[in-house]
């Protein structure tokens, strides 16, 4: 009796890679097909003949190139040839927020910096502005924050994940180009940078390489501010040297992707003025944690809804500075 359920056992093992293929090898036309995907396939025949979409918890969703025989398929229907499928309420939403958030940081660039109504002219802000490159870190910090955030805006209207990073990256690097040009480029008073640029550039491209991996990341760019921000005449946008004094622009690894040891290191960059001619350059070195590595104890969804908070390191450490 034990030997004749053996071979029952062993014919129908026999039939069902005869019908079904490895599960693990590479379908014709597309990559290998995981064998739990498969698994929910067979147990749903009406997903054999449209791409599967799991919006998961922060994953990207999983796209098959063959169905579960191996054979060709298409994109589902109503979506796009990617696997995107735009949620036309939300997309709706972020449009409207994106154009009142364009107007008021236009009025509010005008009012702050002055209008644009001087002839194009370039800036020398590489070794005359004073700043000692706090300006330009500053630019790599805000397009490699603006590169996330878009990124994510399109994820969350319904795009597939590798066009959401393409689009997020092309926007935020047209919207710091056009920060440069025309409203710095014919502002008497700023002028177009070149530097400046290429930081935008740096940061656009450092974020959307870093969006390539799922989250928890191993490394981040990230800001903090100094005690002397809470102090006189400080603001979330600084408009005098001084005010780029309250702020530090941080390198952050994560040594260990453990959850439950939300430890960062940081390599920052940041610098003083005085009376003196001579700019006092600083070198900081911390070590803390971010919102995101501490939602990230608490589960993966705890620190998708933090991450958009992660900017922010907070940190104890030291520093070198000199002249």
């Amino acid at each position: 009796m034990y030997v004749r359920r053996r071979r029952l056992a062993l014919a129908a093992a026999a039939l069902a890679v005869a019908v079904l293929g490895n599960p693990t090898a590479p379908r014709a036309g597309g990559a290998p097909i995981d064998g739990s995907i498969l698994d929910r396939l067979r147990s749903r025949p009406a997903l054999a003949d449209r791409v599967l979409l799991e919006p998961g918890a922060g994953h990207d969703p999983v796209r098959l190139t063959g169905d579960w025989r191996g054979h060709p398929v298409s994109a589902p229907t109503g979506g796009l040839p990617d696997g995107s499928r735009i949620i036309r309420s939300r997309a709706a939403l972020w449009g409207a927020f994106s154009i009142g958030a364009l107007y008021m940081s236009y009025r509010q660039s005008q009012a702050v910096w002055g209008g644009s109504s001087g002839r194009f002219h370039f800036k020398d802000d590489l070794i005359n502005d004073r700043m000692a490159l706090t300006d330009e870190v500053s630019h790599l910090f805000m397009a490699f924050q603006f590169t996330e955030y878009l990124s994510g805006a399109h994820r969350w209207i319904g795009m597939e994940p590798d066009r959401a990073r393409r689009i997020g990256a092309w926007e935020a690097w047209a919207l710091t180009f056009l920060v440069e040009f025309p409203i710095d480029a014919f502002n008497p008073g700023q002028g177009f940078g070149v530097s400046d640029m290429l930081f935008n550039t740096a940061g656009v491209l450092a974020a959307h390489h870093r969006a390539d991996r799922e989250p928890p990341h191993r490394w981040d760019i990230k800001a903090s501010v100094k005690r002397q921000f809470f102090e006189g005449e400080s603001r979330l946008i600084a408009h005098t040297n001084k005010q780029y004094d309250d702020y530090i622009y941080w390198l952050t690894i994560r040594p260990s992707m453990n959850r439950f040891m939300p430890l960062l290191l940081g390599v920052g960059y940041s610098t003083s003025h005085d009376d003196r001619p001579n700019i006092i350059k600083e070198v900081h070195f911390g070590i803390g944690t971010s919102l995101e590595e501490i939602g990230g104890m608490f589960g993966e969804r705890t620190a998708r809804y933090l991450r958009p908070l992660n900017f922010f390191f907070v940190n104890v450490g030291t520093k070198i500075s000199w002249r």
